[in-house]
């Protein structure tokens, strides 16, 4: 969501959160309020492959913290299930190893059991 400040200082319209001093015309991405996250995670319900499928991108993304390119590029092989952590090819070949939650690893064991 992004905010246009009318004001230098100013608290987040959804969570109140400090926003800190900003130009007046810079527009600001509010981070979502853990409510907000643990019902945007909770939304693909299903047992169909699309909701797996969704369910497990959602949880990785949130896990990881990795880009939407990064994980449309991601191998299998790339993901050790045992250590927990994901190998992630960033932004000019860079890598870098990021360790993959529990509800994530889950939600991916599951969709690739489909």
């Amino acid at each position: 969501m992004v905010l246009k400040l009318p004001k230098k200082y100013s608290r987040c319209e959804i969570c109140n959160a400090d926003l800190g001093n900003v130009q007046m015309d810079t527009p600001l991405y509010c981070t979502a309020c853990i409510e907000e996250m643990e019902k945007l995670l909770s939304l693909p319900t299903g047992t169909k492959f699309h909701h797996l499928r969704m369910k497990a991108a959602l949880e990785v993304l949130y896990s990881t913290g990795m880009r939407v390119s990064e994980l449309t590029q991601l191998r299998l092989d790339q993901v050790n299930f045992t250590a927990g952590w994901i190998r992630i090819m960033g932004k000019g070949g860079k890598e870098r190893l990021v360790p993959l939650g529990a509800r994530a690893k889950k939600a991916l064991l599951f969709y690739l059991k489909v």
